[in-house]
């Protein structure tokens, strides 16, 4: 049995929507660990083990997620740094280029490069829509690649941003309410998206309709298998409540996919961002305070984030479900 995930904010979710399977308590009274807002959350699990979806518990009213996202990173201006934290925020990004020099040539660098292109590197450029836009920086970096594109948004803070930073056309709204016609994109991308839905299912089948036959579908969320997670368990950074209302593994999102109508479909894992999660997740396990100003994280923090990303690296070349993040490569039918 697989039914369509809760479409409804408030209230239990005791059930797992993908089988229909009873649940356990995952994590128990979760805060806000990034910016604080009100609330305590549960992280469920599914007790199918060929399933084990995860989940979070109750699903946030809209009023308690307009809360989670009035902080938001889609809402940040580099203009409101103060300097010391433009200075840190600056030397920071130069050890990462140095950090990725060192790199070049191995496993790791070749997983962020292809991050950095969303693993359309083989896929001629045409129409791109990338849902859940942001701030805008991934469609900058599309168009510098060849493509025509366009972003959706529900957030009109972050519509705002983007008209600001890039002025590059985005849809406001539900992608399902937009009314674009069938068959529109040679591809669509969402970058962290897909755990921040109430309804994976119906988005998914919404980029099915959005794809012109043939059109290549890219999703990539974090991975509840990662050896982030084995690590840090409740501190793991990815579990973010009450933003992520469900963290997927390769096989939840790929059965999420295939009850989508996606049947050529792969997923795969990667430690291209594994720094980063590594770094943040440390920095959630020695302090009480919130972590939504990443240029807090001081340098032995980011060496041993460097060092894990290396582990990671290691990891996957025995368990290719390890990586921090699932990456969904789909296809809709030719």
């Amino acid at each position: 049995m697989i039914d369509q995930a809760v479409n409804e904010y408030g209230g239990e979710r005791l059930t797992c929507s993908l089988c229909g399977t009873g649940s356990t308590v995952l994590y128990a009274r979760m805060k806000d660990r990034l910016f604080g807002s009100p609330g305590l959350w549960d992280f469920r699990q599914c007790g199918n083990p060929q399933c084990r979806f995860v989940w979070l518990d109750p699903m946030p009213t809209k009023r308690q997620l307009e809360e989670a996202y009035a902080n938001y990173y889609t809402h940040s201006k580099i203009g409101t740094m103060n300097r010391r934290q433009l200075v840190r925020a600056y030397i920071m990004r130069t050890i990462l280029r140095a950090y990725t020099f060192l790199l070049s040539g191995t496993s790791i660098a070749r997983s962020i490069h292809e991050s950095n292109r969303l693993y359309l590197g083989d896929v001629k450029p045409g129409r791109l829509l990338e849902v859940g836009c942001g701030d805008g920086r991934t469609m900058t970096k599309m168009k510098d690649l060849g493509w025509q594109v366009e972003g959706q948004e529900v957030d009109l803070n972050a519509t705002r941003v983007v008209a600001e930073k890039t002025g590059l056309p985005v849809h406001c709204g539900e992608l399902e309410c937009l009314k674009i016609p069938d068959k529109t994109y040679d591809a669509i991308v969402m970058v962290h998206v897909i755990e921040h839905v109430p309804d994976p299912i119906s988005l998914l089948k919404e980029c099915y309709r959005l794809l012109k036959p043939g059109g290549t579908l890219v999703a990539i969320t974090p991975n509840m298998e990662s050896l982030g997670h084995r690590e840090f368990g409740k501190s793991w950074r990815d579990l973010d409540a009450p933003r992520h209302l469900q963290v997927f593994s390769p096989i939840t999102l790929s059965r999420v996919a295939e009850v989508a109508s996606f049947k050529d479909k792969t997923v795969t894992t990667t430690m291209a961002n594994a720094h980063f999660v590594a770094g943040a997740s440390t920095a959630i396990q020695r302090r009480e305070g919130l972590l939504s100003d990443a240029s807090k994280l001081g340098w032995k923090t980011a060496f041993g984030a460097a060092l894990f990303q290396i582990r990671e690296a290691y990891a996957l070349a025995r368990d290719t479900g390890c990586g921090e993040e699932c990456v969904l490569m789909a296809r809709a039918d030719a």
